[in-house]
C-alpha cells in the first residue's frame, strides 16, 4: 500500500482497517496529565499541543509511515495545514465517521470512567462549537479521496 495521510478518523475503528499510526491532540492532553487526567488549557497549553501534533505528523510522514491525524478538523482551513504536510505523491484521504449526536457525545464524556474531569456544561459547549463550525470535506480542498465509515451522509443539523 502506498503511504497515506488521513485527516479525520476515529482511531479505534479505522486503525483496525489498515496499518496506521495515530496522532491525537487528545492523547497529548492525556499525556500532559500523567495518563490519568485530561488536561485542556486553552490559555496556556493548546498552542503547545497543536505544535506537537503537527511535528509528530511531519516526522511520521518523513519515515514513510501512514498517519491518522485524529481530530475533528471541522472546516477546510483547519484541514489545510494537515493536507499541506503530505509530501508530493502521497495520497491524502478524509475519513468521515458516523455523526455522534449531542446527547450521545455528552453521555460518553460525562461517564465517570472516562475521567475527563470537566463538567457536562463544558462538553456541551465544546460539542456545540464544533458542530456549528463543521463543514463536510470535499475533493476541492486537496483530498485524493473521501471515505465514509458507517453513515453515507453527514447530517450535522440535528442534536
Amino acid at each position: 500500500m502506498d503511504q497515506e495521510v488521513s485527516v479525520r478518523a476515529e482511531r479505534r475503528t479505522y486503525r483496525r482497517m489498515e496499518r496506521w499510526d495515530v496522532v491525537s491532540k487528545d492523547a497529548i492532553r492525556w499525556m500532559l496529565g500523567g495518563g490519568d487526567k485530561y488536561i485542556f488549557d486553552p490559555d496556556c497549553l493548546e498552542d503547545f499541543v497543536g505544535i506537537e501534533a503537527e511535528e509528530m505528523i511531519r516526522n511520521l510522514l518523513g519515515y514513510s509511515i501512514n498517519v491518522i491525524a485524529d481530530e475533528t478538523n471541522e472546516n477546510a482551513s483547519s484541514r489545510l495545514a494537515i493536507i499541506n504536510m503530505a509530501p508530493v505523491g502521497i495520497e491524502v484521504t478524509a475519513v468521515c465517521m458516523p455523526f455522534v449526536d449531542r446527547l450521545e457525545s455528552l453521555k460518553r464524556k460525562s461517564n465517570p470512567d472516562a475521567n475527563y474531569g470537566y463538567e457536562r456544561e463544558t462538553w456541551d459547549e465544546i460539542w456545540c462549537r464544533k458542530n456549528n463550525a463543521f463543514v463536510a470535506p470535499s475533493l476541492d480542498e486537496g483530498f485524493d479521496k473521501i471515505l465514509y465509515v458507517g453513515d453515507k451522509e453527514i447530517d450535522r443539523a440535528g442534536d
